[in-house]
């Protein structure tokens, strides 16, 4: 495959300590975005391997009429797209003062990232990847990707959705890491003067992430003027969390080491899925408009689930977290065959 490379020395030097933090050298040379795109109808990226960015600028640059910041999207940045399709790429070891060490898009209408690989880069808010929008028509959809080993020195080690619609189906997100904060593997939130955000994930392997606050999984919340709401179930629902089919295990997190629900404006609902070996499993305040059902939950939880091992074939302990081995097919002695539900459930 082409590579695209920003490093433009071709010297940078990428480790990975033992808990999980990046450390970049020799890349103060590199350009602030490998890739940049601004107010174009369709972009179409397929089969390559973008390395080396390191958008620590400041302002911003004009592509397409459109400003694009300096301080975020370290291998890719694009704003004001109608149509992005990116396809059986590699995104690693890009940096950002801000969002996105990887890729960060802002205010487009339909991004597919399908079967490509983001591992080992780092940025403030999002690692890996950062969705911004404030339109619920504003679709991201993350398939059969792999999202590992991602560094967010705050929020959302491997992803950070920021309102909009984020899909995410069929994918590994494991060893990412929030340093500071919320969210090692994915953190989705509505923010202020967004519409209502909405979070889709099935199929997916969520393992081995650690945050150092809230949701070494996942987490999920809602803001309203700039701090998060706490008043509860008399306001209605600003963002739906949906997770079908998923596991859950060998996160860990202050609170929350699989799940953390922020509160009440957030509803979560949590259907055939395994929440198992993680710091705890499913927190987030009052119980209310959080929905599990036909799971396994270690701990247990209101509702039809179930309580017992599901005796995965390789489970790693949240205590080496964060980490990217493991094998969490069941055996075949596991109760936890064919004890979901079969009926459609639209996520």
């Amino acid at each position: 495959p082409t590579i695209l490379s920003g490093d433009f020395n071709n010297n940078d030097v990428v480790t990975l300590s033992e808990s999980g933090r990046l450390n970049f050298s020799n890349n103060n040379e590199n350009a602030y975005h490998v890739l940049v795109a601004g107010g174009i109808s369709d972009i179409s990226l397929n089969g390559f391997i973008i390395i080396g960015g390191n958008a620590n600028g400041s302002g911003d640059i004009k592509v397409g009429g459109v400003e694009i910041y300096r301080n975020s999207g370290g291998l890719f940045a694009g704003k004001n797209l109608n149509r992005t399709t990116i396809t059986n790429c590699v995104f690693k070891h890009g940096s950002a003062i801000h969002m996105g060490g990887g890729i960060d898009i802002q205010s487009s209408n339909k991004t597919i990232i399908k079967q490509c690989d983001v591992k080992l880069n780092n940025a403030n808010h999002g690692g890996g990847l950062s969705f911004r929008n404030y339109l619920l028509s504003n679709v991201y959809q993350i398939d059969k990707c792999s999202i590992i080993s991602n560094n967010a020195n705050k929020d959302g080690g491997g992803v950070i959705g920021r309102g909009g619609n984020t899909q995410i189906t069929n994918s590994i997100i494991s060893g990412n890491t929030a340093i500071d904060n919320h969210g090692g593997g994915v953190y989705v939130y509505r923010e202020k003067n967004n519409s209502k955000a909405y979070l889709a994930m099935s199929g997916c392997i969520v393992s081995g992430n650690k945050a150092a606050a809230e949701g070494g999984g996942l987490r999920v919340a809602t803001y309203l003027n700039g701090n998060e709401s706490n008043e509860g179930d008399s306001k209605r629902v600003e963002l739906f969390a949906s997770i079908y089919n998923c596991t859950f295990s060998g996160n860990k997190a202050g609170n929350g080491g699989g799940i953390y629900r922020h509160e009440a404006r957030s509803q979560l609902d949590v259907v055939n899925s395994i929440i198992w070996g993680n710091s705890s499993s499913i927190k987030g305040g009052e119980v209310v408009r959080m929905n599990v059902s036909y799971s396994v939950v270690e701990g247990g939880f209101n509702g039809n689930n179930i309580t017992f091992d599901p005796l995965f074939v390789d489970q790693p302990s949240y205590l080496l977290a964060p980490f990217t081995g493991g094998d969490f097919q069941l055996q075949s002695c596991s109760e936890a065959r064919n004890s979901g539900t079969s009926n459609d459930i639209k996520v």
